[in-house]
This record gives C-alpha cells, structure tokens and sequence, in this order.
C-alpha cells in the first residue's frame, strides 16, 4: 500500500467497516432462506485480506497483483503457493518490487508457513494461523523480521466474512500490528463484489506509531479452464495516512 499518511481523517475507518459486517451478518439469515443460495465458485482470491484456506493437495497457485499509486508509481508482487503434502500445510513467498519515476526496486520479501488449524463447518469457521519470515531484499532494508497472523473465514448465508489479525516484528521498526477484515457476496459463482478494509500501525521502534487505514471496494471474476481457475479482479483502494490516497488495483490468479 501507499506509503503517505493522512492528518485529517474523517469518520474512522474500523468503524464504518464494523457496520458493514454486521449489516451483512444480519442480511444473512434472509439471505439463507432462499431455496437456492448462490454458491461460491471463488473462495481463496481476496486482494488485501488474507483468507484461512490453505490450498488442496496437488493444487499450485500464482498471484500477480499490481497497484497504481500515483502518476508514474506502481506497485507490484508477485506470490506462489504450495501445499505440503495435503491442505494441512503450505508453504508460499511473495516477492514485491515498485517502479517509481522510472526506477525500479526490490520490496522485502516473505516466506510464508501456514497450518489449516480448523477446517470450515456449519457451526466452525476455518483458521489458518501463519507465520512468515521477512527478508531484508529491499535496498533501504536490512532488517530481518518476522510476521504472524491469524486470518478467520465464515460463510454466512449468501455472503463470506474474512478477518486477519497480526503483527510484523523488526528490531528497528519496532512492532507493527494489522487488523483486516471483509465481506464478500456471490452475485453468481464466479462473479463476487468485495470490501475489504485494513488498518496498519507502524513506526520506528520508540516512536509513537501511526496509523494508514485502508478501505477498498472491488470485485474478482472467475473461470474454470481446462488447465485450471483463472481469476481477474480490480479494486479502487483509498487510503489514509498523512493525506488521502486513491489508487487502481488490478488482480491475475492461476491455480492448477
């Protein structure tokens, strides 16, 4: 995400995004009363929230996003997917780079371990705790990290509800926790509406943390191909930090 920050901030962002959830969980009871709920053809393909399925055995996955920040700022990464051995297990990296006024860099690099703790049940939702090691491949970056998360996911009724809680640990950067959360709707099984919301507190260890809030409405669509799902999304993030950001987003995934 974009690295400006916003001063003046207008009704919170964790908030607004609790009123949706809840707006969503109490369509939901209505929506389960439909003699045939859409189903979701689209389960693991969130943009900024992670979700608590791990992928199947035998089954690859690769995610290529981009984001336009500004004018001549562009953000990339790059994430591939492995089980280990079934879906309890799995491994992934992901590897970012930006281009800025034409000069290309090198983001720091995660690679990630997750256990599918809880598979999803009519009473359960899935858990998939993650731990990732961050490594310094940035060129203003020599600080080896660590991040943990814990992304939650429950369908209820026609919607799925998505939320990560985390913390990324540096010994220069200090702690810096995340909250993210989601929900997102079926208009068919392979086309799906989305707003996912993040919040990100960071700053040099001893310093007074700052917030970046992000709130991003967007929508992925889907195609099970002879070789595998495809699935193309777009999203529209705004962000606040020291001043309000609007970027573009854009999604490819190919799992096989």
């Amino acid at each position: 995400m974009s690295s400006h920050r916003s001063r003046h901030l207008g009704a919170p962002l964790v908030p607004w995004l609790f009123v949706w959830v809840v707006a969503a969980l109490g369509a939901s009871p209505a929506l389960a009363q439909t003699p045939t709920p859409v189903r979701f053809g689209i389960v693991d393909n969130s943009f900024l929230v992670e979700e608590a399925f791990n992928q199947e055995a035998g089954v690859v996955q690769h995610i290529f996003t981009v984001q336009r920040v500004e004018h001549r700022h562009w953000a990339m990464s790059f994430t591939q997917e492995w089980p280990v051995g079934s879906v309890r297990q799995q491994l992934s990296a992901t590897v970012p780079w930006s281009l800025i006024d034409g000069d290309a860099a090198w983001g720091d690099a995660l690679i990630n371990y997750r256990v599918q703790l809880f598979s999803e049940g009519p009473r359960r939702a899935a858990m998939s705790p993650r731990v990732s090691l961050v490594i310094p491949t940035s060129r203003d970056s020599t600080d080896v990290g660590m991040q943990l998360s814990l992304p939650v996911s429950k369908r209820l009724g026609g919607a799925y509800v998505h939320g990560n809680a985390g913390v990324t640990l540096r010994r220069r950067s200090g702690t810096e926790p995340f909250l993210g959360a989601s929900v997102i709707g079926a208009l068919t099984p392979l086309l799906n509406v989305m707003l996912e919301g993040v919040v990100h507190w960071s700053g040099e260890a001893g310093a007074p943390s700052r917030a970046e809030k992000t709130l991003s409405p967007g929508m992925r669509a889907g195609w099970n191909l002879p070789a595998g799902q495809l699935v193309l999304g777009v999203a529209v993030p705004v962000t606040f930090a020291e001043r309000r950001t609007t970027s573009m987003f854009g999604y490819v995934s190919f799992e096989r």
